[in-house]
């Protein structure tokens, strides 16, 4: 087995040595069959409905890939969180489905029209109404033709390295909080006062001491000024 992970590329850079890489594999395939699986993770990155600079080329080797490569022992897998971004021309080739909980109108749109051009079933058609209650873990297997099978599965947790998974943060170790010294933070927080001229500036050139108040007054608003639009 082998990972080939392209996440820290740019679409641009990935999409020459992707198409390449699918491309060369579909022809490996055909001259030495033997059982295959592969599993595209991020489908709407490697075959996107909307490709960008770059990716037209790489939507056809994937395409071609998922399309050609049953026909020699190779099974593919696609997975997404977003079903709306993926190729309708790759998602129309996919046989069976397995959906996860979905919130999104864009997403339970997508999954409902390959329910109605591939399964057409009323048993699935009900189950999309409910896409949104699945628990973590639960998911919705749709399967019209290989098992002819539409139900509702609970998978066990990871056992293996879960590199998916966020910091879950134990409340007993996180121990006592220490106490917040809130005058602290607001003198920490609080802008610098505004400088203040030296009185023999201000009276300077014979002005007068009601002439240095208003000059003490303009700079006391020109600072506030700065400090609310900064």
């Amino acid at each position: 087995s082998a990972v080939v992970d392209v996440s820290d590329l740019m679409p641009d850079e990935r999409a020459q040595p992707l198409d390449e890489f699918f491309e060369t594999v579909l022809i490996e395939i055909k001259a030495a069959r033997s059982p295959r699986f592969f599993v595209l993770d991020e489908g709407q990155d490697l075959v996107p409905e909307s490709p960008g600079k770059g990716e037209t080329r790489l939507v056809r080797a994937v395409s071609a890939f998922v399309r050609k490569s049953r026909n020699h022992l190779c099974g593919t897998a696609i997975l997404t969180q977003r079903p709306q971004d993926v190729s309708k021309s790759v998602l129309n080739q996919v046989g069976n489905l397995f959906v996860g909980a979905l919130y999104g109108d864009h997403e339970r749109k997508a999954i409902a029209r390959w329910v109605s051009s591939k399964a057409n079933s009323a048993d699935a058609h009900e189950q999309l109404k409910h896409l949104a209650e699945l628990e973590p873990g639960e998911f919705y297997f749709w399967s019209p033709t290989w098992q002819k099978l539409f139900g509702r599965f609970r998978f066990a947790k990871k056992w293996t390295f879960d590199g998916s998974s966020g910091t879950v943060l134990d409340p007993t170790a996180l121990g006592k909080v220490a106490p917040v010294d809130v005058k602290a933070l607001s003198d920490l927080l609080a802008p610098p006062p505004p400088k203040a001229l030296p009185a023999a500036a201000k009276l300077s050139n014979g002005a007068s001491p009601e002439h240095a108040a208003l000059v003490e007054e303009n700079d006391r608003l020109r600072a506030e000024l700065e400090i609310r639009t900064t």
